[in-house]
């Protein structure tokens, strides 16, 4: 297992539900993405400090990790044996594995069964690790600041409306996402998926047939992610656009740029965007692939 101790299990949870670099997070307090500093001054403080304010953040807060006096590593091998065994495996056999208590296994194994379904198609053909990245996904899912509801405006498609910028907009301070009616419902293996290729890769591409899912699960994860940047998460709508030569204009306009005197707008756009920490979705590109490679490459 690549998690030797307690430790680098807690280290995990930091990137995963928190700080992707390790370092730069949302802090509650400031409303700012801050650097955090592993908490030293007592080392069985499992928390992370805003280096701004003092703020703690809990790796493990409101996870079933959080009050349990079993260690993390312990926890970790658990969820491989019992994602591995599909949910099968006893409280025996996890005594006997673990190394642990009869009565710790069989509340390890009753807390794990309730947070996670592990019967589902997803977790079949998961290596090992991948299968515990997903588990803990579901376990201890990327924290979110708690923004207020937004009010919104009708511009997006039925059952969607886009909220505006602020601190109230699900794409974060400063970003705007489509805002849906009704609730994000499963997807949690493609939602994982996607979480783990956007903090790996500045470009990724969501391809399926129409009508299944990609734009939901794209705003889904966006909003996930609007925390982890300064400048938030924006949404590019691009179904209304017949031309390659338009997705520049329908880019700056819906990321709130302007053009500049003597320069190309893909300049513009790429100049404004140089110093800027934003995840930008691009949406309905399939008509558009010259246009989007013209204003997408430049920026990368």
């Amino acid at each position: 297992m690549p998690f030797p101790d307690d430790e680098a299990c807690l280290t995990f949870l930091w990137r995963q539900r928190h700080a992707a670099d390790g370092e730069h997070a949302y802090c509650p307090r400031c409303r700012h993405i801050r650097v955090f500093k592993r908490y030293q001054i007592a080392e069985s403080r499992k928390s992370w400090t805003c280096s701004r304010c003092g703020l703690h953040l809990h790796p493990t807060a409101g996870t079933i990790f959080e009050k349990s006096p079993t260690g993390l590593r312990t926890w970790f091998s658990a969820i491989t044996l019992v994602a591995g065994s599909h949910g099968g495996i006893t409280a025996t056999e996890l005594q006997r594995q673990l190394g642990i208590g009869y009565r710790a296994a069989r509340r390890i194994k009753a807390q794990l069964t309730e947070a996670v379904d592990f019967n589902t198609p997803g977790f079949a053909d998961l290596s090992a690790e991948d299968s515990l990245i997903l588990s803990l996904q579901l376990c201890a899912p990327p924290a979110r600041p708690s923004f207020s509801s937004p009010a919104g405006d009708p511009a997006g498609p039925p059952g969607q409306v886009v909220a505006p910028p602020g601190a109230g907009s699900p794409g974060g301070p400063g970003g705007r996402l489509p805002v849906y009616l009704n609730r994000f419902v499963g997807r949690q293996r493609e939602i994982a998926m996607v979480l783990r290729l956007v903090r790996g890769s500045r470009l990724v591409t969501l391809a399926g047939d129409g009508g299944c899912g990609k734009t939901r699960l794209a705003a889904e994860v966006a909003a996930r992610e609007a925390a982890r940047y300064s400048h938030g998460a924006w949404w590019v709508d691009l179904a209304r656009i017949d031309r390659d030569q338009s997705v520049a204009a329908a880019a700056a306009d819906a990321l709130r740029l302007y053009d500049q005197p003597r320069q190309s707008r893909v300049d513009a756009l790429t100049g404004q965007l140089r110093d800027r920490s934003m995840l930008v979705v691009f949406d309905n590109c399939e008509h558009l692939l010259d246009g989007c490679a013209e204003v997408i490459l430049p920026v990368l």
